[in-house]
């Protein structure tokens, strides 16, 4: 049985995606500790306030964790990534992070293949979170932080830095970060092409897109993920990148366990751009 099929096996258990115990835990920790109450549509999307963050990772964190897990799969259960674990270091980059879901997704597949591949060293993960929004960061850095001590793993936590400044303002902030750090093994952007297609020109994006490349290692990967409500923004997006777009269809669990259920279908897009400059 392949690495992909074991931790297929492991994460996605008869064909559903489910959250592993640790990282149950911390999300139903997390929700119970803040304040409830009606928020609008926005808010919940992009939070502002502790009620905001609340609705949002009941609504949103495990679907935006799983399809961060579905896209990424594909790619770091492959030779070549196994190759760049080896080394014993990953830099993650999540661009508009807001809770941190897509980068715990990530992390936490990390963590799978590299308990189930021969490596015996310990793999250092850094991460940083850039997103305009300072409780957006605080978040992040706390759920990344409590998931890494919850778990017994190869994968280690190494710098945790977070970017307060949208992007693509804190482009030139995010390149000094990766001269001093390394460049990026993942550059993850996920539901954030709304508002960055709603406030700039294609002409402004496409420059931002093209900086990414100058971001990420030649072995590295940009991915995109994005509803399926905005599929014109990320072939776009995918075409400034000069990549393809792929649509998922998947299951998953409903979280919190009020709903533990039932099961979901959702079909969500991808663009994933391999190394180099876009």
């Amino acid at each position: 049985m392949s690495i992909k099929e074991q931790v297929q096996d492991e994460l996605r258990p008869n064909g559903v995606w489910q959250l592993s115990e640790a990282m149950e835990g911390i999300l139903a920790k997390a929700i119970r500790r803040m304040p409830s109450g009606e928020v609008s549509t926005e808010e919940r999307r992009y939070p502002t306030t502790h009620k905001g963050m609340r609705a949002c990772l009941d609504s949103f964190f495990a679907r935006h964790f799983f399809q961060a897990q579905e896209v990424i799969l594909d790619h770091v259960s492959n030779d070549t990534f196994l190759s760049q674990m080896a080394n014993g270091q990953l830099r993650i980059l999540d661009i508009g992070s807001g809770s941190g879901a897509s980068a715990l997704g990530t992390i936490d597949i990390l963590r799978s293949v590299a308990d189930l591949s021969v490596t015996r060293k310990s793999i250092r993960i850094d991460c940083v979170f850039n997103d305009a929004c300072e409780l957006c960061l605080s978040y992040s850095r706390q759920l990344t932080k409590q998931y890494f001590e919850a778990i017994s793993s190869k994968i280690l936590r190494g710098r945790i830095i977070t970017v307060e400044k949208s992007f693509p303002a804190s482009q030139a902030q995010l390149g000094r970060i990766a001269r001093l750090t390394g460049s990026f093994d993942l550059i993850l952007m996920s539901y954030v092409l709304s508002p960055l297609f709603d406030n700039y020109k294609n002409q402004e994006l496409a420059g931002a897109f093209h900086g990414l490349g100058q971001l990420v290692n030649p072995n590295g990967l940009i991915v995109l993920i994005q509803d399926q409500f905005h599929k014109e923004q990320i072939r776009k997006a995918a075409d400034m990148l000069k990549t393809s777009v792929r649509r998922h269809k998947h299951k998953q669990q409903i979280y919190s366990k009020e709903n533990s259920n039932d099961i979901q279908d959702y079909c969500f897009f991808s663009a994933v751009k391999k190394g180099g400059r876009a």
